[in-house]
């Protein structure tokens, strides 16, 4: 069994964390110890005869540091048998006020909460995918057509130039649920970190950018979807670029994607 201590004064009751108002906090701290207020990495022992043997050495090189020459000496006084009696009754009266006390700082119902959000949020991560690869396929397959469509007399018919106008559409589509998607996972790891770590103001900050793009990305989706423009379509691919960088890949192939499909318009059109 693993013994996570402290390096200063040995105790166990060392968390990580940030201490604030006597409850840890915060997921991305060093560790704090609840007794001497060590902050810095613990000591993990792999049984508890290690553990023993450090808490010994530990005691001697107190008891060293003690007896030192320049050290003045301190004269202490021994309680009375009545005064100890007094001083044991008290503590025994007031055990359980600290247990529950301790119970208390130890328990955060908000880290919990901030926990939960945080995996939620990676798991959409890898939901969240599908919309680019919805989005290459897309512009694959209209580039193809692109090239071995009809010639440019049949462009001339109503049925095909019908079909020409719901690809803006389609693009609207896309980018609407990439919008849709992104903004659910960035609302998820932003309440995160505001319940975890609030003091974590350039992440919050980051995903606070983040969803405003993800807004505007919706906004041209909308139009494009609306008002079958390609402009509104192209237009938020490029928002798209500025979403979190471990999206950078996926957000690139997507403009690829509609990059693809604006070309192969203007194939139709030779």
């Amino acid at each position: 069994m693993e013994i996570t201590a402290c390096p200063k004064c040995g105790s166990t009751r060392i968390f990580q964390g940030r201490l604030k108002e006597g409850v840890l906090t915060g997921f991305f701290d060093n560790y704090v110890c609840r007794d001497c207020g060590y902050h810095g990495s613990p000591i993990i022992f792999d049984d508890v005869e290690n553990y023993k043997n450090f808490l010994k050495e530990l005691e001697q090189n107190k008891e060293i540091y003690y007896k030192k020459d320049d050290m003045k000496s301190v004269q202490t006084t021994s309680l009375s048998d009545k005064e100890k009696k007094c001083v044991t009754d008290f503590l025994k009266e007031n055990e359980e006020d600290y247990k529950y006390i301790d119970k208390k700082f130890m328990k955060n119902t908000a880290m919990s909460l901030g926990f939960v959000l945080f995996v939620t949020g990676i798991l959409v991560i890898f939901l969240s995918f599908y919309h680019t690869i919805l989005l290459l396929l897309a512009g694959v397959a209209l580039f193809v057509i692109g090239f071995f469509g009809p010639i440019e007399e049949d462009l001339k018919k109503r049925k095909y130039r019908k079909k020409l106008e719901i690809l803006p559409r389609i693009a609207g589509v896309i980018l609407v649920i990439n919008a849709l998607v992104n903004g659910f996972l960035y609302s998820f790891m932003l309440l995160s970190f505001v319940f975890v770590d609030v003091n974590q103001f350039y992440l919050i900050g980051l995903f606070i950018v983040e969803l405003v793009f993800c807004l505007f990305l919706f906004v041209t989706g909308v139009f494009a979807l609306l008002r079958r423009r390609w402009g509104f379509a192209v237009l938020g691919s490029i928002l798209g670029l500025f979403l979190l960088p471990v999206f950078y890949v996926p957000n690139i192939i997507s403009f690829v994607g509609l990059v693809l499909i604006v070309f192969s318009r203007f194939v139709f059109k030779k």
